[in-house]
């Protein structure tokens, strides 16, 4: 009965991260880049090509989607402290508090784009005028894509 009684005790103060609030791109202080991208998981593997929505605030907060109409692949969000990333064709949810992990090149593109450096071993580059390239040389993934003007 006590071991019942101190779970009780417990339970609530439990914590789980917040979800973030959605995301109004319309709102003011977003900086929006849309265009399209090829994302290569590991190297040897093929490239998924997509379109990709990037917006950035002044506040550090940015949001990610990458998708192949009519589906999205990858949605990846931070803001004040938390973030989320979530890939609807496998059902897969990822979030937290703080930085987020640098593993995902979702969040370190916007990182990149921010001018600030994404971290994780990752390198980014504008070859072309509109086109640029976020490459992981340990782990071979790459996205690399323009922005429309």
């Amino acid at each position: 009965m006590i071991p019942s009684l101190l779970l009780a005790a417990l339970l609530p103060a439990c914590r789980t991260t917040p979800s973030l609030p959605p995301v109004d791109l319309q709102a003011t202080g977003w900086r929006v880049r849309q265009g399209q991208a090829v994302w290569t998981s590991a190297r040897g593997a093929s490239g998924v090509a997509g379109e990709l929505i990037v917006a950035i605030r002044g506040d550090g907060a940015c949001f990610v989607q990458f998708a192949k109409p009519p589906f999205t692949l990858v949605t990846a969000h931070s803001q004040a402290g938390a973030w989320a990333l979530e890939l609807p064709p496998t059902r897969r949810y990822f979030h937290g508090l703080g930085q987020p992990p640098a593993r995902f090149v979702w969040i370190a593109l916007a990182e990149a784009l921010a001018g600030r450096a994404p971290g994780g071993g990752w390198q980014f580059a504008w070859p072309e005028p509109a086109g640029w390239r976020l490459a992981n040389p340990a782990t071979g993934e790459a996205l690399e894509g323009y922005f429309t003007p």
